[in-house]
């Protein structure tokens, strides 16, 4: 049985606007997403937990503690009995605990718009619960890094190690703001505000171009990518891979950026450091629209949202390891960046 903590946030509306680019006839891909809610954010305390790597919770009886779920998959009983039985085990100090990530915590996209959110809800707790973080390699630097330049690193915490259940006594778990792949206004708009005590927006000037490469990525990279590079290049972009650069140095970029444009994918994450008014454009493949993430991020960032279609190589979801990629038509690019040239300059940061 938990108990819950009083409400941190309430449950809001969220209404999203059209994409700039949109088309009569393209309505199925977004017409699920125009308005849903936020959720009540509150913290439940559970004792005699196991939590696992992927922040899986589960209780003395051995079963999920649903609010610890990203999604139904997670239901595999006999994987997670797999791991009851065969991990080892860890006992924790008896001490008060809060866990707010979850097995995608480690990925850009989901470090920034799912748990940090969740950590800012949270940050109340700070001083009086050791904060649970997963002992990987992109949050023990890019994100600690993020923690500290913003103000929310929590003073306590303790590292999650991998393939490994860990045995607490006394833990709460911090709501979910929003379902992943939606985006609380709100709250990403006050983080925003913190990434600006660091990197003041009004130091740069958002006039770059930008174009985020994944050539050299295995999966979900455009298949004509020259092509579309040469297009980019005669219109004034500047060509990046993102992966190269550190997070202050994606965050400069970004904020001096009036439009950035990728296939979906991480590098789009970067959305979330642009100063208002400047504008977004995702390549996407058609047929398959079950992600609206970055539309959302946009919108909610005050930026405008541009789309284009992709033909994918196979008939697979773009997400995820396995992504399918896409040949996107240059003719249609271009038609895009002019409309996006047709639009008024971007005010000058305060």
């Amino acid at each position: 049985m938990a108990d819950s903590l009083p409400i941190i946030h309430r449950a809001e509306a969220v209404y999203r606007k059209m994409p700039v680019n949109f088309k009569t006839g393209d309505f199925d891909f977004c017409k699920d997403e125009f308005y849903y809610q936020t959720n009540y954010v509150t913290a439940s305390s559970y004792t005699n937990v196991l939590v696992s790597d992927a922040g899986l919770v589960y209780d003395s009886s051995l079963k999920i503690i649903p609010v610890s779920k990203v999604d139904a998959k997670q239901a595999n009983r006999f994987k997670n009995i797999k791991q009851l039985v065969f991990r080892p085990k860890k006992r924790m100090p008896d001490v008060a605990y809060a866990l707010c990530f979850d097995g995608r915590t480690s990925n850009h996209y989901h470090w920034i718009c799912d748990f940090l959110p969740r950590l800012y809800a949270a940050k109340h707790m700070f001083g009086t619960h050791v904060f649970l973080l997963p002992d990987t390699a992109y949050v023990r630097t890019t994100g600690v890094e993020m923690l500290k330049m913003m103000g929310l690193l929590p003073p306590a915490i303790e590292w999650i190690l991998p393939r490994t259940m860990h045995k607490i006594k006394n833990l709460s778990i911090v709501e979910r703001p929003v379902q992943s792949g939606r985006i609380h206004d709100p709250l990403m708009m006050q983080l925003k505000k913190l990434v600006y005590k660091s990197f003041p927006a009004h130091e740069q000037t958002a006039t770059k171009r930008i174009y985020i490469s994944r050539e050299n990525a295995t999966h979900r990279r455009l298949l004509n990518e020259h092509e579309v590079q040469a297009v980019f290049f005669d219109y004034g972009f500047d060509i990046l891979r993102y992966e190269k650069l550190s997070i202050k140095e994606q965050i400069q970029l970004s904020q001096s950026a009036s439009i950035i444009a990728s296939i979906h994918g991480a590098g789009l994450t970067n959305a979330f450091f642009m100063q208002p008014g400047a504008a977004v454009m995702e390549f996407r493949r058609d047929g398959i629209y079950q992600n609206q993430c970055f539309w959302h991020l946009a919108d909610a960032m005050q930026l405008d949202y541009y789309y284009q279609f992709g033909k994918p190589d196979a008939d697979r979801f773009i997400e995820g390891p396995n992504g399918c990629n896409l040949t996107l038509s240059t003719a249609v690019l271009e038609k895009n960046l002019d409309l996006f040239l047709s639009r008024q300059p971007i005010p000058v940061a305060n």
